[in-house]
């Protein structure tokens, strides 16, 4: 009774402070709950550093996800025998047994096997357009594009232009001129001559064709070469004629075939 009394007469002796000290190292002695931690790395098989992996401890809520480098850090781990998983999207996952000390930090590298994919056969075939109709000669330039410059109907019907003129000065090499009697021509890269200009396979007549008298939502779709040598060969007619341009004008109609594939 007398050993009891004296220990009770030291604790009161004692300061605040260090009685508080005292309680905490009791506490942890009575419930022996230390923790420690863990750091590690995964990688692929490769050692390439794998972030975004899932670290995690199996049978607890403790986890991480590893950061650009492929390292995590998991605290406040209860010491013991622990199985440490990784796992990653594309990468089958990969576990390990370690020991946990209660105050220490222990080590640990993963390395994740890469999930090969069986990926079924593509078959690529590719298709060719059959173009059909009077506007076939047009459709096939269209589609190759090789010279001159096309104004498509989606554009014309885009662009809702007042009149022709209006819409070829758009065209990058066509310029317009204003003509005596108030109507207005085009030319093509700053020449002074007229172009040959082409209404549906036809040849206008040689002089300067109104333009304007032709509504833009009536084409199907026009073509523009600058030159001599880069219109069709069938539109040339001579090469004095073509050489200030030539102008090729497809109008819509119920003959109009779109093109289709084969």
């Amino acid at each position: 009774m007398s050993k009891l009394a004296s220990s009770r007469e030291r604790i009161a002796q004692l300061q605040p402070a260090a009685l508080v000290a005292l309680l905490f190292c009791w506490a942890s002695v009575a419930t022996g709950q230390g923790t420690g931690s863990i750091v590690g790395t995964v990688t692929a098989e490769t050692g390439l550093a794998l972030s975004g992996a899932d670290v995690g401890i199996v049978g607890t809520k403790l986890s991480a996800v590893t950061d650009d480098h492929g390292g995590f850090r998991l605290t406040g781990v209860t010491p013991g025998s622990l199985e440490v998983r990784a796992r990653r999207l594309g990468f089958r996952p990969e576990s390990t047994h370690i020991d946990v000390h209660d105050g220490g930090t222990s080590n640990v590298d993963l390395k994740l096997p890469i999930v090969a994919e069986d990926l079924q056969p593509v078959v690529v075939r590719g298709k060719k357009i059959e173009y059909t109709g009077r506007l076939a000669g047009y459709y096939e330039r269209l589609e190759k594009r090789s010279s001159g410059t096309f104004v498509t109907r989606d554009q014309i019907d885009k662009e809702d232009p007042r009149n022709l003129t209006q819409l070829l000065q758009r065209v990058p090499g066509v310029t317009l001129q204003r003509l005596r009697a108030g109507s207005v021509g085009i030319r093509m890269r700053d020449r002074t001559c007229l172009p040959l200009v082409w209404l549906d396979g036809t040849a206008l007549p040689m002089g300067e064709v109104d333009l304007d008298g032709i509504q833009p939502k009536s084409l199907e779709g026009i073509e523009i070469y600058l030159g001599s040598t880069t219109a069709p060969f069938q539109y040339s007619w001579t090469r004095n004629a073509a050489a200030c341009g030539t102008v090729l004008l497809w109008t819509r109609g119920i003959d109009t075939e779109a093109p289709h594939s084969t």
